[in-house]
C-alpha cells in the first residue's frame, strides 16, 4: 500500500499490515498514535524527547503487539 492522507490521518501498511497514524508536537511534548484496525489494536505513545524517539518506540511497540520479529531496532540504542 502506498503512503496516503486521509482525514487528517496517514493511511499506510506497516510490514504488511494496514495501519492509521498521526503524530503531533507542542511546546516540547511529542505524541504518537498508531491504529492497526485489522487487529483491533491502537498504540499511543507521549514523550518529552523529539527526533525519532516516538516513531522508535511506537514500531518496536507494533512489533511487539502484533508478534512479529523486532528486527528493526534489536540493533539500535538510545541514549538519555
Amino acid at each position: 500500500m502506498h503512503p496516503s492522507y486521509g482525514l487528517g490521518w496517514m493511511v499506510d501498511s506497516y510490514r504488511d499490515r494496514y495501519r492509521v497514524h498521526h503524530g503531533g508536537a507542542t511546546m516540547g511534548f511529542f505524541s504518537s498514535v498508531s491504529l492497526f484496525p485489522h487487529e483491533n489494536l491502537g498504540i499511543v505513545v507521549l514523550v518529552n524527547m523529539g527526533g525519532a524517539v516516538p516513531t522508535i518506540i511506537a514500531n518496536y511497540a507494533s512489533d511487539v503487539l502484533l508478534g512479529l520479529e523486532s528486527h528493526h531496532f534489536a540493533s539500535r540504542t538510545l541514549a538519555f
